[in-house]
């Protein structure tokens, strides 16, 4: 199963990105599901009922969020009624809109939850969601799928890693967002959580976080406050493939059980009849009619059974390793698995842009 989460899309570039690339990219990639982080959608901050429509029209299945979802109280009652747009599940949920988690059908009939949650540090002192990621995850009414992919909208990355750690085993992947920088950190823990502690943004490439330099630059050059608007000019797309293999895990698990059988059990040679069993050949019979039949036997140890076994254990663990080489090879590249067209990355399209000018005004 192939899961695409993409980062905070910020404003009308990021928008634009979407709708010209996230077709080809599901289709390239054979993604099954589809995760977007909207909260900086309309102009950098929040959501309006309007853009909201318009990103329902795209092949997107859920719309994470974080602490700007909140910056356009439009969008309220669409928390409330949609279920394809989640808030911080840790915002509670005594009388504030919408929902923090729900439960998905992905293209391939896999049932999964996806589940937001708001970090506290540097933030708004909402509920713990430590706490209130244990307490869904143990006292659910009924139980989760055991496919799990937190959004952990975060500031810092320490608390982000924390709470990796701590759904570690317990949720399939844990993926930060809110800082719009890119992490070099993605990784499988030790329980086998995937993780990253920041997709980044989808939005204007050279900018500052996602925002016109000149609008950001004032406030660490004076301190005095500035009004942010969204950056222009070419667009990263910032997005992580999940990709759950787990028909590929319980194969290679038959066949590692199927190894010690071949190679330390014995061949059941198919003998029957004459009081003959698997075990023991009876050679004879109490009487015959005419002359004794004479009968050839081949007959070669155990042990070269035992050999040509190892040497097939042996030649199939490296075909698998080769296999996976080439799968992952395939996979990354425009090979087998993807189809020719596609996403054109913007910081190959050309020369370097220089970044525009900022003032300090």
């Amino acid at each position: 199963m192939n899961i695409l989460f993409i980062g905070d899309v910020v404003g009308s570039p990021g928008r634009r990105a979407l709708e010209n690339g996230l077709l080809t990219l599901i289709d390239r990639r054979r993604v099954d599901f589809t995760i977007v982080n909207i909260e900086n959608a309309a102009g950098g901050f929040g959501l309006t009922v309007e853009l909201f429509h318009e990103l329902s029209k795209l092949p997107i299945d859920v719309f994470s969020s974080g602490n700007h979802i909140w910056d356009k109280k439009e969008i309220y009652p669409s928390l409330e009624s949609n279920d394809r747009i989640l808030r911080p599940l840790n915002y509670g949920s005594h009388g504030v809109p919408g929902r923090g988690w729900g439960s998905y059908q992905a293209l391939d009939g896999t049932d999964l939850a996806v589940i937001n949650l708001q970090g506290r540090t540097y933030m708004q002192p909402i509920e713990n969601p430590f706490l209130e990621a244990d307490r869904l995850l143990e006292e659910a009414g009924e139980p989760l799928p055991p496919i799990r992919v937190v959004d952990f909208h975060c500031e810092i990355t320490s608390e982000k890693n924390a709470l990796g750690v701590h759904l570690d085993g317990r949720v399939s992947a844990v993926v930060g967002t809110h800082t719009h920088i890119p992490t070099a950190d993605d990784r499988i823990l030790p329980q086998g959580t995937a993780y990253q502690s920041d997709l980044g943004c989808t939005g204007p490439a050279w900018s500052i976080i996602g925002f016109a330099p000149e609008t950001v630059l004032p406030r660490f050059l004076t301190g005095l406050p500035t009004r942010f608007e969204v950056g222009t000019g070419p667009v990263v797309f910032n997005a992580t493939q999940i990709v759950l293999a787990l028909l590929t895990l319980i194969a290679l698990g038959s066949l590692l059980a199927a190894i010690p059988n071949g190679l330390l059990g014995s061949p059941d040679m198919h003998v029957t009849g004459a009081g003959s069993d698997p075990g023991h050949l009876e050679w004879f019979h109490d009487r015959v009619v005419d002359a004794l039949p004479r009968p050839v036997a081949i007959s070669i140890s155990i042990w070269f059974y035992k050999a040509a076994m190892l040497a097939w254990a042996l030649w199939l663990s490296f075909a698998v390793v080769r296999w996976v080489r080439w799968a992952w090879d395939a996979f990354g590249a425009r090979k087998l698995w993807q189809r020719t067209s596609g996403l054109v990355n913007p910081f190959r399209r050309g020369p370097a842009q220089p970044q525009p000018p900022a003032t300090s005004g």
